[in-house]
């Protein structure tokens, strides 16, 4: 169960994983209060209507029902969960450490500007901080040589 604050700082994460009987929720509306967090978070992240019903309902959601509308990743089987997550692990971790960390810097520092502004800033990182790193001449030389790249930046 992630509800109230577990809900809102899941959805402040970069990537969520549950199990299939997990389940969500911003309860704080039986209280009698709002979840501040994620009145603000849940409508950029998830439709503004299911949001509001979430919000104004405080209902449990299931976790399949927020993998389709993209707030959660993954969701594993309860019984094969600990697989499900070393498995999206090491898919994560056999990328270059440097390469990821650029890659999520290009999109935060971009998801707020403006298009032209957001274009500027991931071509300008893209440019001169990823191409400085061995990891991106050695990854294009892995492909074009089909083997394997062998990450040094980690």
């Amino acid at each position: 169960m992630a509800l109230g604050g577990g809900f809102e700082l899941a959805i402040g994460c970069n990537l969520v994983v549950a199990s299939e009987s997990a389940k969500f929720a911003v309860p704080e509306i039986k209280l009698g209060v709002i979840p501040p967090v994620a009145c603000v978070v849940l409508p950029r992240a998830a439709p503004r209507r299911k949001a509001m019903e979430w919000i104004l309902t405080g209902e449990e959601i299931a976790a399949r029902e927020l993998e389709a509308y993209g707030l959660v990743n993954r969701v594993f089987p309860d019984d094969a969960f600990e697989a499900g997550l070393d498995a999206f692990v090491g898919e994560l971790t056999s990328k270059s450490g440097p390469v990821l960390m650029l890659a999520k810097r290009a999109q935060m520092e971009s998801y707020y500007a403006a298009y032209e502004e957001a274009l500027y800033k991931a071509e300008n990182l893209y440019l001169h901080d990823l191409m400085a790193l061995h990891d991106a001449q050695e990854g294009i030389q892995a492909f074009i040589e089909k083997r394997e790249p062998k990450w040094r930046d980690a």
